[in-house]
């Protein structure tokens, strides 16, 4: 149960407690009175009527030995001669009374009229109360008075004492405290502020996270909004027609267009939306735009949309909703004969039945093909720049591809029970892909978390081999808490830990413990605690000399920490500072809008003038791209480092005020860098053409069409394929280790890949917080095991072009949403 709730119920349970013992010393000392209460009431008022009622046997029988005597309470108002009998009155306290019926009469005598019953029945019952009254002692009172005051006390003391030792377990006291000394800045700076319009959520929010990103960057405090979200990450679905838009000046831009959905209605990636529903939305908020496009499946939405290079100006586009489910699988192939391929991009609540859906389809037969298909012999799965996602979907699809009883992954957190407890997970059933087929999992620096432990067991366990680049390092697992409001708590809860026993995790964020007593980078021992404790949150990676080693099933040596080694390493194709800085820019998707304006026409014939005139559009997107940078104002390299580097140089020079020489140095020193960009123009002219062909085609094609096209360029993918093919050298690698001679030293047993050579291209940090928003259902706690996603220069090449241009023209978490 999760602490916020413990400790109400516990609270609860003890105000019940207090309740209870005040009620009991109440009935105490009232029974101790011998109904006095009642009796003075009588003697104040005599006149009163009374109605008969039982409920004590100590109150009973004093005035009567028989179990129907009645005692007699205070009535409010006077008996109508209506009365049928003497229960119909609503009588006061109804929880100590219960009205008795009159009693039957005989049938040879006649009744008397209700209103002698009531008075004779009043003066029966109130005769032995007065009596009792009129004996009294005050000796008897005040004995009846210090009893109840005793457990009056006596239920403090213990309650106290309950309340005492609960909050000073495990520091809740301490939590109150700090809770309250928010709570009461939060009220000072409403109250005082010099400003009267404080925004008190945003300041919260901004508290809140402030705290956890002292603790780690994966513990988060999510909104409403945020919530939803999430919800839509690790969900997958939502009901709408299946579009991510962003937003360009006041314009709506189409960045992608699902298939299955709107783009087999014929939506395209950049079209511009200009009404929906007859509504224009030009310069409308995406979030109203989103709910425009969202609605219950069954129903259509009308667009009316523009296209670059289409022969009509205005396209009327008439799209269904439908349950749309965001495919964490966007490619599954045959690369070659017996040879498939799996590009698995995330791991949300469906990702689990997307992969055998994509094992059946590419081992089993094709009844509808031509040609019978060879058997599946091998299978590459992608998983570069993968960043995770929910836990369980990582154990179902490992759970697809080792051997029955397998031990995937296991969890170590407080939130399992304490200190040193854990959560193991294995397999409960046989794998979907035979045994007997060879598993290639190609991974890059942007495979994370998730994706890590489905590569960790498949290397473990010897069950396949792992190609490409060492891995992110995410070893932590997080969960999703729900909050009042709708808001959500992300908080980091656990470590996982491979089959080997190895947690792969590359960055430390504990100011002290474990980690606290490893040597890190670049670490300042003189630091002081606090500065220090703030200074790991953001994080600081092991050295490689301290990574433990570990063996698999066949004892083939494997490292921990700093992410998974590949057992070949592999490098992506290198990409050129023009080319990256193209990319970054958008340059490519936005020509590719201009050039489908020139080359109006069928889709079909624009392919076909692309191709034509290859070197001609070439030239001319040179033109573009210098006119774009004319259009800056100032000459700059197309490094951005650089750039930022010279511009602050300049700025310095400036302030001196007396280094004109030097600022006229500097900007020789521009004009030069800017030259050697528009070099580049020729020596990456190969990459940058192929770019540009796939940009435009990204507006022209299908999603899936253009991936396939892409792999068979890719070196990593050309590498696991052949790596997959060659059963020899497959096996070689998963063979276990020649037993070391005595000759063999300790460096000799670690493992081969983590001597290759990485590459040092530049990574580039996507803006923070690119977001989706969604409708739906509010997160419920889930087990997450995400990583925040970096964009390697290898990804901005492959990823389809509207996802790009997402990136690229949408920084702001309100730029792209789902529709």
């Amino acid at each position: 149960m999760p602490h916020g709730q413990q400790l109400s119920a516990r609270m609860a349970l003890l105000l019940r407690l207090t309740i209870s013992t005040l009620c009991a010393t109440g009935a105490y000392a009232l029974l101790s009175c011998g109904g006095v209460p009642s009796a003075f009431s009588l003697q104040r008022n005599p006149t009163s009527r009374a109605v008969l009622c039982q409920r004590h046997p100590r109150i009973v029988y004093p005035l009567s030995r028989s179990r129907t005597a009645p005692l007699v309470l205070l009535l409010d108002r006077e008996p109508r001669d209506d009365d049928k009998d003497v229960g119909s009155p609503k009588l006061l306290l109804s929880d100590f009374a219960r009205i008795f019926s009159q009693a039957p009469a005989t049938p040879a005598t006649p009744q008397p009229d209700a209103l002698t019953v009531w008075k004779s029945r009043a003066q029966q019952a109130a005769a032995p109360l007065l009596a009792a009254a009129a004996n009294v002692k005050p000796l008897q009172i005040l004995l009846g008075f210090g009893t109840a005051l005793a457990l009056v006390a006596s239920s403090v003391a213990v309650t106290s004492s309950a309340i005492s030792d609960f909050l000073a377990e495990n520091q809740r006291g301490l939590v109150l405290e700090r809770a309250i000394l928010f709570g009461a800045i939060l009220e000072d700076v409403n109250d005082a502020y010099v400003e009267q319009e404080v925004d008190i959520d945003r300041l919260f929010q901004t508290g809140v996270n402030a705290m956890l990103s002292s603790l780690d960057p994966y513990s988060t405090y999510e909104n409403a909004r945020q919530a939803e979200d999430l919800f839509l990450r690790t969900s997958g679905r939502y009901g709408g027609v299946g579009l991510t838009i962003g937003r360009d000046g006041d314009d709506v831009l189409v960045l992608g267009a699902l298939e299955g959905f709107a783009f087999d209605a014929g939506v395209r990636a950049g079209d511009r939306i200009l009404k929906i529903d007859n509504q224009p939305v030009r310069g409308l908020d995406l979030d109203r735009v989103k709910a425009m496009l969202r609605g219950e499946p069954g129903t259509n939405v009308q667009l009316l949309v523009q296209r670059d290079g289409a022969t009509e100006s205005d396209l009327a586009l008439d799209l269904g909703r439908k349950l749309v489910r965001l495919p964490d699988i966007p490619l599954a192939t045959e690369m070659r004969p017996g040879v498939g391929y799996i590009k698995l991009d995330g791991f949300t609540e469906g990702t689990a039945d997307e992969m055998a859906a994509a094992i059946r389809n590419l081992a089993l037969p094709d009844p509808d093909a031509a040609e019978a298909k060879p058997p599946l012999q091998a299978l590459v799965l992608d998983l570069r720049d993968n960043p995770g996602g929910l836990l369980d979907a990582a154990v179902a699809v490992s759970q697809q591809l080792v051997p029955e009883g397998t031990h995937i992954v296991s969890t170590a957190g407080r939130v399992y029970g304490g200190e040193g407890s854990s959560l193991s997970y294995s397999s409960a059933k046989p794998p979907l892909l035979p045994p007997d087929t060879r598993l290639v999992v190609l991974v890059n620096r942007n495979t994370a978390s998730a994706a890590e432990i489905v590569t960790g067991v498949v290397q473990d366990t010897d069950r396949g081999v792992v190609v490409g680049q060492r891995t992110f390092g995410k070893g932590l697992v997080q969960i999703v808490e729900p909050l009042p409001g709708g808001a959500s708590l992300k908080l980091t809860v656990a470590k996982y830990y491979t089959p080997s026993g190895r947690c792969i995790q590359a960055m430390s964020y504990t100011p002290r413990g474990e980690e606290r007593a490893v040597q890190i980078d670049g670490e300042d021992e003189d630091e002081d605690e606090m500065s220090s404790a703030y200074s790991n949150s953001i994080g600081k990676r092991v050295k490689d000399a301290l990574r433990e080693s570990f063996r698999t099933s066949n004892g083939r040596p494997v490292r921990s920490a700093g992410g998974i080694d590949p057992d070949i390493a592999v490098e992506p194709k290198a990409i050129g500072e023009l080319e990256r800085s193209l990319l970054q820019r958008g340059l490519f998707f936005k020509y590719a809008g201009e050039w489908l304006q020139q080359h109006a026409g069928a889709p079909q014939s624009q392919i076909r003038a692309l191709d034509a005139a290859q070197e001609s559009t070439y030239r001319d997107f040179v033109r573009y791209a210098r006119a774009a940078d004319a259009k800056a104002g100032t000459l700059a390299p197309h490094s951005r480092v650089l750039s930022e580097k010279l511009t602050a140089l300049e700025k310095a020079i400036a302030a001196s005020g007396d280094r004109q020489k030097s600022a006229r140095e500097v900007q020789v020193l521009r004009q030069l860098l800017v030259e050697e960009d528009l070099a580049q123009f020729s020596s990456q002219k190969e990459a940058i053409s192929a770019d540009l062909r796939e940009a435009v085609l990204a507006r022209l094609t299908k999603p899936s069409a253009r991936a396939a096209s892409i792999l068979s360029a890719d070196p990593q993918v050309i590498a696991a394929v052949d790596l997959a093919l060659d059963a020899n050298k497959y096996s070689s690698l998963l063979a276990p280790p020649p037993s070391p001679s005595p000759l063999t030293t300790t460096a000799a047993a670690e493992p081969a890949a983590a001597t290759a050579q990485l590459s040092s291209a530049q990574t580039v940090r996507t803006p923070q917080g690119r977001g989706v928003a969604s409708s739906g259902a509010r997160p419920s706690r889930q087990t997450m095991s995400t990583s925040s996603r970096d964009v390697s220069a290898d990804q901005l090449k492959r990823k389809h072009f509207a996802a790009i241009a997402e990136e690229l023209l949408a920084p702001s978490p309100e730029a792209s949403v789902y529709g």
